[in-house]
C-alpha cells in the first residue's frame, strides 16, 4: 500500500476518533450539565411591611448558590450603589424544591422576585407577592415631664397645646402630635449655677462660676397618642414613652426636653388611662 493511501486511511481514522470524542463530550456535558432553576410559586402573597418577613419560593433545580432579590413591580431591577445586598432576601433553608428566605425591610407595594447565580439572572417571577400596609393597635397614656424653666419660657406653655417635634424614626406610623392637658408651675425659685468662660476682666479667659439664675419647676402632663404593631410595645413617633428618659416637646411657642416622671398604663384610644 502505497504511503499516500496510508496517510488517507490516517485522516479518516483521526476524524472518525475526533468525531466520536466530540459526540461522547456533547452528550456528557448534558448529561452533567446543571439545570436552570426554575419558580414554580412564591409564598405568601401577600405580607406586611417591614423587615425579615419569611417567604418561600418553590421550584425545581435550586441550590445553595442561589441569590433572591426583590425589587419593586415595573422597575428595572438596580442594585444600590452603597449597600448592593439591600433588596437581597436572606437564605434560611435550601432544598432542590424549595428557597426559604426573609425578605429585607419592604414598603407597600407589588414586588418581582429574581433568582441570580452568581451574576446571572436565571429565574423571575413578575408580581410574586404584595407587601400590604401593617395595622397598628391605637392607644394613648398620660405622660408627666418636668422642666426648670425661666419664668418667661414658662409662660409659653398652656393647657390644649400640641406637640409638633420632629418623630425620632420618620418611618413611623403618623399619630397626632401629644396635646398638654395641665400644666402647674411651683412658685419657688430654684438655684441653678452656671458655668461660664471668662471673667470680669476683659481677655482674662478663665473659667468661673458665674451669677445664679433662678428657674421654676414645671410639670406637663401630655396626653400622648400610641401606636403598636403585632408584639412590638407601644410608641409614641417611633419612641417608646418611659419614666426616666427625656422627651423632646415643641409647640407654637416653646421648644424643650423635659425629663419624663410618670407615665399611665396605654390604654386604647378614649378610655380613660390611670397614673402610675
Amino acid at each position: 500500500m502505497s504511503s499516500v493511501k496510508r496517510g488517507h486511511l490516517l485522516d479518516v481514522a483521526l476524524i472518525a476518533l475526533l468525531a466520536s470524542a466530540a459526540a461522547v463530550g456533547v452528550a456528557g456535558y448534558r448529561r452533567f450539565q446543571v439545570p436552570v432553576p426554575e419558580i414554580s410559586s412564591v409564598s405568601p402573597a401577600r405580607v406586611v411591611a417591614g423587615a425579615a418577613r419569611p417567604l418561600s419560593v418553590r421550584g425545581r433545580y435550586l441550590h445553595p448558590y442561589l441569590h433572591t432579590f426583590v425589587f419593586a413591580s415595573g422597575h428595572t431591577p438596580a442594585m444600590n450603589a452603597i449597600d448592593p445586598a439591600k433588596q437581597e432576601a436572606k437564605a434560611v433553608t435550601t432544598t432542590a424544591t424549595q428557597l426559604d428566605v426573609t425578605l429585607p425591610l419592604v414598603t407597600p407595594g407589588v414586588y418581582d422576585v429574581y433568582l441570580f447565580n452568581e451574576f446571572q439572572q436565571v429565574a423571575f417571577v413578575p408580581r410574586a407577592f404584595t407587601v400590604e400596609t401593617p395595622e397598628y393597635g391605637r392607644g394613648e397614656m398620660i405622660a408627666t415631664l418636668r422642666f426648670f424653666l425661666d419664668p418667661v419660657s414658662a409662660g409659653l406653655l398652656a393647657s390644649g397645646d400640641r406637640d409638633r417635634s420632629a418623630p425620632a424614626d420618620p418611618d413611623a406610623p403618623k399619630t397626632e402630635g401629644a396635646v398638654v392637658t395641665a400644666v402647674r408651675m411651683d412658685r419657688a425659685e430654684h438655684q441653678m449655677l452656671e458655668m461660664r468662660i471668662g471673667s470680669a476682666a476683659p481677655g482674662d479667659g478663665v473659667v468661673w462660676l458665674g451669677s445664679r439664675s433662678a428657674l421654676r419647676q414645671v410639670d406637663l402632663d401630655l396626653r400622648v397618642p400610641l401606636v403598636k404593631e403585632a408584639l412590638d410595645e407601644w410608641r409614641y413617633k417611633g419612641t417608646a414613652v418611659r419614666a426616666g428618659q427625656f422627651m423632646d416637646v415643641e409647640t407654637s411657642r416653646f421648644k424643650g426636653r423635659g425629663l419624663v416622671i410618670a407615665v399611665s398604663d396605654p390604654r386604647p384610644a378614649n378610655v380613660q388611662a390611670s397614673r402610675r
